[in-house]
């Protein structure tokens, strides 16, 4: 082949509704990867396990405080630093 055959080559013509067509077979094609329910589902299910920590953080904190809170008036050490 020679670079002078490139110069034979005619356009062709194209139906005015191939682009509409081309797009409509992609839309047709493409598809969720992950269904929206289930995206919902694991989403609200985080957030479940999020706000049960946080309590969980909270409330330990609060008995954790209190325990010192008697430790301290029995003049004991609620920890074992020696430097504070």
């Amino acid at each position: 082949m020679n670079i002078d055959d490139l110069h034979k080559i005619k356009a062709v013509d194209v139906s005015p509704f191939l682009y509409t067509r081309i797009q409509q077979r992609i839309k047709d094609s493409a598809t969720d990867l992950v269904p929206k329910k289930l995206v919902w589902t694991v989403s609200l299910s985080m957030f479940a396990i999020l706000f049960v920590n946080a309590g969980a953080i909270v409330w330990v904190a609060k008995k954790n405080h209190k325990t010192n809170t008697v430790v301290e008036s029995m003049g004991l050490m609620p920890d074992n630093e020696l430097y504070k």
